[in-house]
C-alpha cells in the first residue's frame, strides 16, 4: 500500500489497445455536484425517517447535540480513515499491494483509495459498497434494536461520506457489462470485456 500527497497520474495508453473501452462516466464537476448534494440531504432524510419510525428520547437527544461540535472534530477523521481502509482492503492482496494507494489532498481536504491495477466489475463494487454497509447499514441495524447515539452519529457521518460512492456504484453498474475487468487510469476508468 501506498500513500500519497497528489492526484494519480495516467499510467496506461489505452487507447493503442482495442481490448480497452472507455468507462462512460459523468465529469467530475457534476460528480461533485450530486455527491454534495446527497451528502447533506440523505443525513436530512435519515433523521426524519429515523424519528418518524422509531422516535428519539429528546434529552438524550439534547445533550448529544450540545455537543455535536466536538463529535464532529473528534469522530470525522478516523471515520473518513477507516472508510478508505474499508475500500482498500477489498483490493487483491487485502490492500497491501503496490497498486493500491491511499491519496489524501490537504488542499481539497480529500481522503481517498485507488487501485491502478485490474479488478473485476463485482470486486470493484464490493470494493464501493463495503464501507457503507460496515459503516451505515450495520450500525442502523443495531440501532434498531438498542438505540446508540454514537453508532447512529458514525452511521450519519458515514452516510455523508458515501454519497459519491454510491453514485460511483451506480455508474459502475449501469454502464459496465457482466463480468468486465476494469482498470484506473489517472482520472478515467477503462473497463474489458473477460
Amino acid at each position: 500500500m501506498n500513500f500519497r500527497l497528489k492526484l494519480p497520474t495516467a499510467t496506461d495508453n489505452f487507447f493503442e489497445d482495442d481490448k480497452w473501452f472507455r468507462l462512460k462516466e459523468p465529469r467530475i464537476g457534476k460528480v461533485l455536484f450530486y455527491g454534495n448534494v446527497m451528502a447533506l440531504l440523505l443525513p436530512i432524510l435519515l433523521f426524519v425517517f429515523w424519528k418518524m419510525t422509531f422516535g428519539f428520547n429528546f434529552e438524550q437527544a439534547k445533550a448529544f447535540e450540545e455537543n455535536i461540535g466536538i463529535w464532529l472534530i473528534v469522530s470525522m477523521l478516523p471515520i473518513i480513515l477507516f472508510h478508505e481502509l474499508l475500500h482498500a482492503i477489498i483490493f487483491p492482496d487485502f490492500g497491501f499491494s503496490s497498486k493500491t494507494t491511499i491519496v489524501f489532498l490537504p488542499l481539497k481536504l480529500a481522503l481517498f483509495a485507488y487501485y491502478s491495477g485490474e479488478v473485476s466489475k463485482n470486486r470493484y463494487l464490493l470494493s464501493g459498497f463495503t464501507p457503507f454497509g460496515v459503516l451505515t447499514l450495520i450500525p442502523l441495524f443495531i440501532c434498531m434494536f438498542k438505540f446508540n447515539y454514537f453508532l447512529f452519529w458514525v452511521a450519519i457521518i458515514n452516510l455523508s461520506i458515501s454519497s459519491v460512492d454510491l453514485i460511483g456504484l451506480i455508474v459502475i453498474y449501469k454502464n459496465m457489462p457482466a463480468g468486465s475487468i476494469l482498470k484506473n487510469s489517472g482520472h478515467d476508468s477503462y473497463y474489458r470485456l473477460n
